[in-house]
């Protein structure tokens, strides 16, 4: 089953999605139902005609499912798991301890935006797991042991403010990426050497309600020599410094914002910054296939002003398009 909306336009469509549940139980209840993918409609609570199904492919996006059932576990042979929470919804509150016990086949796991979740299952019934991807998990403090995830390739930690540490990734011997961008207390607080709580990465977020870092006290969670050694090998992609203040307004898509573009893409938009009080130019665009709003990224504006330039992509509109460069002759 794929049911999805890669484009709402409108506040009413992003808060109220259509709800899928009664689809979902009756193209599930034969057991033959192998992929679900699921982007902005309403799956909060998973059916129980799925556990009798040999799910293959399971993408949730903007569903705001609260949890995944004990019976989970049982999907073995899923392949592809992909849950990510919506801005403004509760998302995940919890996951079976054993979720992970028994999925010989999974490739690629990426959870995302699911604040409330305070720890991960045990990662050991994994062992083809190629890429794993973490994202906005705020109370997140440690990760599960990947010493039997001995294929990954890929690692990506995106803004989990509390993490202290990392697990040893020292007998990865496939790791051919690790990328931790966007605030992490593992940056500052003395599990890569020195702590420098100066670190714009060990500040209280006051928007979210953390507190600032503290040094690491027992020298044992520090990374060994090796460790730090493995992470400065892949450069700037471990602690990279981002534009926090753009992405926030990237991030959360507002009634406001997402009025003020009236459902036309590429409509020139002007945001005030709450940190500085400029305006700041925007776009009105789909930023990860969230609802259409105002968005400040000028890395956005500016792939926008390409495809213009090049005409490819979407065709311009001359009237809306006119400030990114678009004529009678570029449409």
């Amino acid at each position: 089953m794929v049911d999805i909306d890669r484009a709402p336009k409108t506040f009413e469509e992003w808060t109220s999605p259509v709800d899928v549940t009664g689809t979902v139980k009756t193209l599930a209840a034969s057991g033959d139902l192998k992929v679900l993918r699921l982007i902005n409609r309403q799956l909060m609570d998973l059916p129980n005609e799925l556990q009798n199904c040999q799910l293959e492919h399971l993408s949730l996006i903007y569903t705001s499912t609260t949890s995944l059932p004990d019976w989970a576990s049982n999907w073995k042979y899923l392949q592809f798991l992909h849950i990510e929470g919506k801005q403004g919804s509760e998302n995940l509150v919890y996951l079976p301890s054993n979720l992970f016990s028994d999925m010989p086949h999974l490739l690629f796991l990426h959870l995302a935006l699911h604040k409330s979740l305070k720890s991960l299952p045990a990662l050991d019934g994994i062992p083809k797991l190629q890429t794993l991807e973490l994202a906005h998990l705020f109370g997140l403090t440690r990760l599960p042991e990947l010493d039997k995830t001995l294929d990954l390739h890929g690692i990506v930690i995106s803004y989990l403010p509390l993490l202290e540490t990392l697990p040893d990734l020292l007998q990865l011997k496939h790791l051919i990426s690790v990328t931790v961008f966007r605030p992490s207390f593992l940056c500052c607080n003395g599990y890569l050497g020195s702590c420098d709580l100066s670190h714009p990465f060990c500040d209280a977020d006051t928007a979210h309600g953390f507190p600032a870092a503290t040094c690491l006290t027992d020298n044992n969670l520090q990374a060994s020599a090796a460790m730090v050694n493995l992470l400065a090998s892949f450069g700037p992609a471990v602690c990279f410094k981002t534009p926090d203040s753009i992405l926030e307004f990237a991030d959360i898509p507002t009634k406001a914002l997402v009025d003020m573009c009236g459902g036309v893409p590429y409509r020139r938009c002007e945001i005030v910054s709450p940190a500085t009080s400029e305006v700041l130019e925007g776009m009105c665009y789909n930023l990860r296939m969230q609802v259409l709003s105002c968005n400040p990224d000028p890395v956005n504006i500016a792939v926008r002003r390409l495809q213009i330039s090049l005409n490819v992509g979407t065709p311009c509109d001359v009237e809306e398009e006119a400030w990114l460069g678009c004529t009678d002759t570029k449409r």
